[in-house]
C-alpha cells in the first residue's frame, strides 16, 4: 500500500489506480452488493459529465465543451446529420445545449469571487491532486478539488453545484457530504504527515439556477468527527468482505421509524 500524494496525474490514470474511494464507500455502506456491482459495471452518467464540464472551467480554465447551435433540431434528419458532423468536428469534447451552457457560465461567474476569496494569502493552492493513503489494512484515496496551504495549516476546497440553493441542506446527508469532509482531511493528514486538526474542510457551494448564488459551507468538527467513526466501522466491513470474498445485499426487512 501506499501513502503519497500526485499534482499531476491525469484523472483517468487516479481512476485506474487500484484504492477505494468516498463514492465507493458510499455504495459499500448502502450494501455490499452494491458496491461490488458497481464495480463490475461501471458507468458515467449527464450529471458526471456536466460536473466535469463545471470543475475544469471553474478550477482550471479549461473547456472541456462545445455547444449545440440552437437551430440544430435532432428530430429531423437534417438535424441528425448536423448534429453528427458537428460531433465529429468537436470530437472528444462534451456536447451541451446553449441553455446549459449559460447555466456552466453563470456558475463560472459566480463561483470565482468566492474562490478567489479562499485562496486569498495563500502559500501554495494545487488543483485536483490525487491522494493514495492506508487506513485500516485498506488502500484508500480522494481527489480534492482544490488544496490551499494557509501558512501552517491546509484548508480543502469542494466546489458543489446545487439546483436550487436549499436543494444543498437537503442532500448534505442523504449523500453524505459529511463522510467526504471526514474522507479527504483524513487522507491529507496522512499524506502530508500532519495532525488532522491542521486541515479544515470547506464546501463551496454555488446555485446552477440564476441569480446562481453562492455560499461557503463549513462542516462542524463534531460532525466530522462523527463521520469518521461511522467510516472506522464501514472499513471493518470493507476488510471482513474483501478477506471472505462475500458481499451480500439488503436485510430481508427493517423497520422504519418517525422522525424526531
Amino acid at each position: 500500500m501506499k501513502t503519497i500524494l500526485y499534482t499531476d496525474m491525469d484523472a483517468q490514470v487516479y481512476r485506474a489506480e487500484p484504492g477505494l474511494s468516498k463514492h465507493e464507500l458510499d455504495a459499500f455502506s448502502v450494501a455490499p452488493m452494491l458496491y461490488k456491482r458497481k464495480q463490475e459495471h461501471k458507468k458515467t452518467s449527464k450529471a458526471m459529465e456536466m460536473g466535469t464540464i463545471i470543475h475544469s472551467l471553474v478550477l482550471e480554465d479549461r473547456v472541456e465543451y462545445a455547444a449545440l447551435p440552437s437551430d440544430v433540431d435532432r428530430r429531423t434528419k437534417a438535424g441528425k446529420e448536423a448534429y453528427q458532423q458537428f460531433c465529429e468536428e468537436h470530437n472528444g469534447k462534451y456536447i451541451i445545449s446553449g441553455d446549459e451552457e449559460q447555466m456552466v457560465l453563470g456558475v463560472q461567474a459566480a463561483a470565482k469571487p468566492m474562490l478567489a476569496e479562499l485562496m486569498q494569502g495563500c502559500k501554495r493552492k494545487v488543483v485536483e491532486a490525487s491522494m493514495f493513503w492506508e487506513r485500516g489494512g485498506t488502500q484508500c484515496k480522494g481527489r480534492p478539488d482544490l488544496i490551499v496551504q494557509q501558512g501552517d495549516k491546509y484548508l480543502i476546497v469542494d466546489l458543489k453545484t446545487t439546483n436550487g440553493i436549499t436543494g444543498f441542506d437537503r442532500n448534505f446527508f442523504s449523500l453524505r457530504y459529511h463522510w467526504q469532509a471526514a474522507w479527504y482531511s483524513f487522507g491529507l493528514s496522512k499524506v502530508l504527515g500532519i495532525p488532522l486538526e491542521d486541515v479544515e474542510f470547506y464546501f463551496a457551494v454555488v446555485d446552477t439556477e440564476d441569480p446562481h448564488l453562492t455560499q461557503v459551507v463549513i462542516p462542524s468538527t463534531p460532525l466530522i468527527q462523527e463521520a469518521q467513526d461511522a467510516i472506522e466501522v464501514e472499513l471493518a466491513k470493507f476488510q471482513a468482505c474483501q478477506e471472505t470474498n462475500v458481499w451480500p445485499g439488503l436485510p430481508k426487512r427493517r423497520i422504519i421509524y418517525g422522525r424526531e
